[in-house]
């Protein structure tokens, strides 16, 4: 029970004392129960807790203690590639590829197993040495017709699908691996794609989001005085779900972010202290649960923690015409700037490398690969 208990804090948690209350019913786990198959369950836990608070090295060694005392366990395997993704996350990139190589020696037959192999790829493609180089996939290609005209976003799914939005079919398509067209969702004025904590396509239009296939959510402002209708957000820019449950949703009207319950009840802006105006064209989610936006107008991408924070800024002065933005595993920002190509900044909002080319030019929509490919519309 303390064990479940804690999963439902630490999945609503956003501040430091819920995480500490998260903690402390994990912790009672191996104090009250020490000989119980649940006690490494609850110790890898806690290390997703040192994780989320960003403890990165506690992250490391609660995760290696699991991995080597409790190999049998089935937390084990996720342990040991959680000692990977948090070696990643201090940028030690070749002690990250070794921790995730030893996934796919211990547990070749777990699920983690594959994810460590892509991101053994990812790393080595920026970090096997010298500078990072990207060159053009002669052999990838995408037929789809009219889905593959006025493109506005794309998305590379969990599943392996890329999801391509356009304005042309009023639809956002889907593509599996082998490039064959699969499910498709419409959309009266497609905007932008992203993704919900549950791995759900969010697919937003002028007036809704859709999460899945089926939740499509129009939001509205409250009534300004008793006896009025409530007012529809009649054109979104871009949106998004956060690891909270709170819709993130980017207004064209009013030049700002607003936040929405799960009940679509207008929660403030977003950041709550921001009166300024923001053209935010992109609203995306990292695996750290940090929140990105894109401002096309400011040239600049911000990057919030779920309460509105701004952690950092990337792009002030770099940028030119910045259309979208992905982020990948190991927070490195990826934006497409239709003047210059694709531009990498590394998670301290400094310049990584640059992915530039005649086939780049005028690109309009960016998404990445589990194992670091760049695909660009």
């Amino acid at each position: 029970a303390y064990y479940y208990l804690g999963l439902l804090t630490l999945g609503r948690a956003t501040t430091t004392p819920e995480l500490d209350d998260a903690m402390a019913q994990f912790s009672r786990v191996e104090t009250l129960y020490p000989g119980s198959e649940w006690v490494p369950r609850a110790l890898q836990a806690q290390a997703r807790v040192h994780r989320r608070a960003g403890r990165y090295e506690d992250a490391v060694a609660l995760n290696r203690r699991v991995s080597l005392e409790y190999p049998a366990s089935d937390a084990a395997p996720r342990a040991q590639f959680e000692v990977g993704h948090a070696l990643a996350l201090l940028d030690e990139p070749r002690m990250a590829m070794e921790e995730f190589q030893q996934v796919r020696n211990r547990f070749p037959k777990s699920t983690w197993a594959v994810t460590a192999l892509e991101r053994i790829t990812a790393l080595y493609r920026l970090y096997g040495g010298g500078p990072p180089t990207f060159a053009l996939d002669s052999g990838y290609s995408v037929s789809g017709g009219n889905a593959l005209k006025d493109v506005v976003a794309i998305l590379v799914a969990p599943d392996r699908r890329l999801w391509v939005a356009s304005k042309r079919t009023k639809s956002a398509v889907s593509f599996d691996p082998s490039g064959k067209m699969g499910e498709s969702r419409p959309a009266q004025d497609p905007r932008t794609l992203s993704l919900a904590p549950s791995g759900q396509v969010v697919f937003t239009a002028k007036t809704a989001l859709r999460v899945g296939p089926r939740d499509l959510r129009s939001f509205y402002f409250p009534p300004e005085k008793p006896g009025e209708q409530r007012k529809p957000v009649e054109r979104i820019r871009s949106g998004t779900v956060t690891p909270g449950g709170v819709y993130l949703v980017s207004d064209e009207k009013e030049d700002a972010v607003y936040r929405f319950d799960a009940d679509g009840h207008l929660l403030g802006r977003f950041p709550e202290r921001d009166p300024k105006k923001r053209e935010v064209t992109r609203i995306i989610v990292d695996g750290e649960r940090s929140i990105l936006l894109l401002d096309r107008k400011e040239k600049t991408i911000r990057v919030c923690d779920e309460g509105g924070r701004i952690l950092r800024t990337v792009g002030p002065g770099g940028l030119r015409k910045p259309v979208d933005v992905a982020v990948d595993a190991f927070r490195n920002v990826y934006v497409a700037d239709e003047d210059q190509g694709v531009l990498v900044f590394n998670p301290k909002g400094e310049l990584f490398f640059k992915i530039t080319g005649g086939e780049l030019k005028k690109a309009t929509a960016i998404t990445l690969e589990a194992s670091g490919a760049v695909l660009v519309y």
